[in-house]
This record gives C-alpha cells, structure tokens and sequence, in this order.
C-alpha cells in the first residue's frame, strides 16, 4: 500500500500504483486507505469505468453520511461528465 501511494503521489505514475493497491484489497478488502487510493489511481489513470464500483466500495466502507453522499456526487459526475451517461 505505502509502495503504491508513493507512486501515485509523489511520482505521478497511477498505472504503476493500480496493481499494487488491487494485490493491497487481495490481502486485506476491507482496507479504506487502499480503497480510496485505487479509486483516485484509477481516475488519474482516466479508467473511469473501472473506478465506478470502488466509489461504491468506499461508501460501503465508510461511516459518514456526508462523506458518502459527497462520493455518490463524484461518481455522478464522472458518469455524467468523463462516460456521458446523464441522469
């Protein structure tokens, strides 16, 4: 995970980033950090489709209400806008 986050931050490199964090939620799925690290990797990647169900993922694993609403609004904005599929 921590291998993974240093490639997506500092180094700008999410597609080296992705597989790293997907063998991350191999060993441990329920880990939010990771969750939402691949999620944002994947975005940064533009594989909009396939950061779709880890917007959901992270409203699963997440308590606030705030913050799930706000990842549903990001995910409708990126099927809006990024895969032109408006609601």
């Amino acid at each position: 995970y921590e291998q993974a986050r240093l490639w997506l931050v500092p180094l700008d490199e999410p597609t080296k980033a992705i597989p790293l964090l997907k063998k991350t939620l191999e060993l441990a799925p329920d880990h939010a950090g990771a969750v939402a690290t691949l999620r944002q990797a994947l975005l940064l990647a533009r594989e909009y489709e396939a950061a779709l169900p880890w917007f959901d993922r992270e409203v699963e694993l997440t308590g606030a209400s705030a913050a799930k609403a706000a990842l549903l609004y990001a995910k409708g904005g990126i099927l809006e806008t990024a895969l032109g599929r408006p609601s």
